[in-house]
Formats: structure tokens, sequence, C-alpha cells
């Protein structure tokens, strides 16, 4: 075993010296390759992408989101160094191939964006048209036009020709439509209207756009932070155990969030708040400066998992925990949440709302201990705490 560890920090160290990155960025490299192993179709996507690489070893993806990114664009040049048509790439230089192949990604997107939008795995020749029509750039329509009626539309599916509706068409694996339309919303431009505020947990809830969430981990979180700073998830519907899913991914590289309203939020499986600790382990919420927890129904088993959250939110200003019976109901409990956030605390927090908490005069001593690491509190609101003294 000794050995076979030897080995292992051996061959990581190699890794880490020819890619030349840091610790995080190898392990997100290390992640992202051994769950492309298990899965056929990101296998499929990596021998596109090698097939077509253009890049340096250095470059190669970090996660998923990267992967269909650079295997998209190696399999559209793929296919137009083939081509015989007026978008053939064979016999131009690299930076004229790469402004043909951007133009042909463009098209591919934006009909994409549609179809998920929609909700279509499947599509017909008037939906390009008014997809591509949308845009007001009638030179994605020729580019489509041209590559139809060669028969080699990259990554596209012709199913039929010829009938009433003109055709009908699909991607090749609903995975590359998925990746297309997750790369327009991470642009935000065009679809801006997909995260409005009341619509979030509608898109979270809904099994339609898992996939397309989990694809975009890590990106699609930090785009939506830059456009909207305040997430307010206490509304109706309430998010689903999917909805919980699909919220992991969003805060997964949302460094630039400010505000995070989570109020009503079942949270009562302590496995729940382990998978919000654990998405935001790597970069963190470094933004926020107002967290609202209040009815989650926090369990005693769910403490050291919060205190782990918490310690990765160094601009903390405003907790508010208010009527979670159960998380401080024992001095364990108070105690993995003081540890968990070790000796730096919560510097910058100058609110702390315990309302309804019902604590039990146990835990006083962890938590004096944690406020003590709090140099800038100035309220701590204990209404309704009738066993502790003072409350």
């Amino acid at each position: 075993r000794a050995g076979d560890e030897a080995g292992t920090r051996e061959h990581r160290k190699f890794i880490q010296d020819t890619l030349a990155v840091d610790d995080v960025a190898l392990q997100r490299r290390l992640s992202a390759f051994e769950e492309i192993s298990e899965k056929p179709v990101l296998l499929s996507v990596l021998v596109c992408l090698l097939k077509g690489w253009w890049g340096h070893v250095d470059e190669l993806p970090c996660d998923k989101f990267e992967l269909y990114e650079q295997g998209v664009r190696a399999k559209v040049a793929q296919d137009l160094k083939k081509s015989q048509g007026k978008y053939a790439i064979s016999q131009l230089k690299q930076e004229e191939a790469l402004q043909t192949v951007n133009l042909v990604e463009e098209m591919l997107q934006t009909i994409a964006t549609a179809n998920h939008l929609a909700k279509r795995r499947t599509f017909q020749l008037p939906d390009v048209h008014r997809a591509l029509a949308s845009v007001g750039k009638p030179q994605l329509l020729e580019v489509w036009s041209e590559l139809l009626g060669l028969g080699e539309v990259p990554l596209v599916k012709i199913l039929t020709l010829g009938e009433a509706s003109g055709g009908e068409f699909q991607f090749c694996h609903l995975s590359f439509q998925e990746f297309l339309f997750v790369r327009e919303l991470c642009r935000g431009e065009k679809v801006s209207s997909f995260w409005a505020e009341d619509m979030l947990n509608v898109r979270l809830n809904d099994p339609f756009y898992k996939n397309a969430l989990a694809l975009g981990h890590g990106h699609l979180g930090q785009a939506l932070a830059k456009q909207q700073p305040q997430w307010n998830l206490d509304r109706h519907p309430r998010l689903s155990p999917l909805g919980l899913e699909g919220l992991q991914h969003l805060l997964a590289g949302a460094s630039a969030l400010e505000s995070l309203d989570l109020s009503n939020v079942a949270l009562d499986n302590p496995a729940s708040m382990e998978a919000l600790a654990a998405v935001v382990a790597l970069e963190g919420l470094p933004s926020l400066k107002r967290l609202s927890l209040r009815y989650c129904k926090l369990p005693a088993g769910a403490s050291a998992a919060l205190g782990a959250f918490l310690a990765r939110c160094p601009a903390l200003e405003d907790l508010d925990l208010e009527w979670n019976r159960e998380l401080l109901s024992t001095g364990k409990a108070a105690a993995g949440l003081s540890d968990a956030l070790a000796e730096t605390g919560l510097p910058h927090l100058r609110r702390l709302g315990l309302r309804w908490c019902h604590l039990p005069a146990v835990v006083e001593h962890p938590l004096g201990a944690l406020l003590a690491r709090c140099p800038n509190l100035k309220e701590v609101d204990l209404l309704g705490n009738r066993r502790m003294r003072g409350a």
C-alpha cells in the first residue's frame, strides 16, 4: 500500500509538472478525467477532441463544459476539413479556418438554444428558419443551407428530407444541444429571460434541464451571479430535491454572488448541507454578504457541514438561521459548527439571527466561542430562545 501511494504521488507530480498547473487546477482535471472514463458519451467527445486537437497540453479540459467546448470545436473543424463546399477549411490558414469554424458554431448554437428553450429533441426546417431569422444574421441561414445541401451539417443528424415539413433533424447526441444551450446561457445576452427571478425555481425543478445544469457546473453559476448577484429561492414552487441538485451546480463557481436566500428550502437531511458545502469547497463564495437559511429544518447532523460552507464565505455580514430548531439542539452540534469555522471564524459578520431556534443552555459555551471569532459582530437576535440565559 505504501508503494502504491508513493507511485500515485509520483504520477500526480509528473502530471502536474507536465501541465504546469497548480493543485486546484490539477484536481479539477483529474476529477474530470475520472468522470470521463466512466461515461461512454464523454469518451466519445474526448475522441472528437483528440482527433481535431488544436490546443496545447496545458489547455486540456478541466471539466465537462470545457470538454464539450473543445470537443465541439474539434468535431466541427474536422468535418469542415473534409468538406468540398463553400465552407471547407482544408486550404485555409489557421486564423481564417477558425473564423469559419466560429461561424458554423454560432449557427449551431442559435439552433440548439431555440430547440432547448422550446424543449425540442427533434426539429424541422421551419424551426431552423425561425431560429436563425430571430438573430438578424442572414449569413447563418446561408451557412445552414449550404451545409444541408451537401448533407454534412456538423453535429446534426438528418432524419428525413423532402417531406412537407422540409425535413426533420436532431443533434447527434442531446448533450451537444445541451452544451450549446448552456454556452449561450453563459453569454447571457439573448436568453437572460430564462433566469428571470420568478422563474429560477421553475428552471431548477424542471427535469428537462437537469443534464444541461450538470454540464454547466462551475460555469452557469459564475455567469448568472455576474448578471444577478442576488438569488432569492424563497418562493413558489418550492425547490424539489431535483431543484436542490440543480442549485448545487449553480453555486459551483458563483464567485460574484452577493446574497442568497434559501429560506423555506428543505435541508432536513444532513447530506443536503454536505452537498452544498462540497460544491463551494474549491472556489468558495468570496463575495457573499447575506445568507438566509430561515425555516430550512436543518438537523443537528448538518452543523459541521454548515460550518464548512460558511468557512468558504469570508465576506459574510448577515447570517439568518431563524427557526432551525434542531440545528444547535446539542452541545456537540454547536461545537461541530464552531470547529468547522476554525480560528478564522466569520471576520466580517455583523448580524446573526437565531430567533426561535430553541437553543438549550448547553450550547452557550461553544456558541460563545464562535461569537468570539466574529470581531465585527454588532447584533445577535436570540428572541424565543427561553432556555438560554439573557435570551
